[in-house]
């Protein structure tokens, strides 16, 4: 089943408050280092904020620098079929497009 991938070109406290404040769940993933992005997915009843572009030393495949492991992800979105939803750095129009299809 395919779903949107929204996400956000833009990572700061301020971002993650002021979605917090929209009444967004932040997972601690956020902050992690090389979290470059953002992006929302609804988990249960809930939209949660999740940071893109971390490394995961696991993993070799993303064990890479953030641009190359954001630009893995969107791929991945993009073969399993996933709207893509880029919001450029517009947090407002983040705020609405996670409203929009998530509420």
């Amino acid at each position: 089943m395919s779903r949107p991938f929204i996400f956000l070109r833009e990572n700061t406290p301020e971002v993650q408050q002021r979605l917090a404040d929209e009444g967004f769940d932040i997972c601690c993933c956020a902050d992690f280092s090389g979290s470059i992005w953002l992006n929302g997915c609804l988990l249960g009843k809930d939209i949660h904020i999740h940071g893109v572009g971390y490394p995961d030393e696991t993993d070799d495949y993303w064990n890479q620098p953030s641009d190359v492991v954001v630009e893995r992800v969107l791929e991945d979105e993009r073969e399993c079929g996933n709207e893509i939803v880029d919001c450029g750095t517009d947090v407002d129009k983040f705020v609405t497009e996670l409203r929009r299809l998530y509420i």
